[in-house]
């Protein structure tokens, strides 16, 4: 999925929540509002796989990247042979 808006706002983060399903995302372009910071809840993307992104602001960044599938250091050792 290629989400590519202008900004993020409680609706995107409503409808990520509502998407249980994804498992790659892409963001780009994204810049959260400060007034109105972009948050996802603890429920959201529970199948998140991957996620790449091109000039994401770093708060939203960490909001997304919790998300992710934690790998030791060795799992990815071995996961990359």
């Amino acid at each position: 999925m290629l989400i590519d808006p202008a900004r993020l706002d409680p609706d995107l983060a409503a409808f990520l929540a509502s998407q249980p399903e994804i498992r790659d995302l892409s963001l780009r372009g994204i810049t959260a509002c400060a007034s109105d910071p972009f948050t996802l809840p603890p429920s959201a993307l529970p199948h998140l796989e991957t996620f790449r992104s091109i000039h994401v602001d770093p708060d939203t960044l960490g909001e997304v990247h919790t998300r992710l599938p934690k790998v030791s250091e060795w799992g990815l050792m071995e996961h990359l042979r």
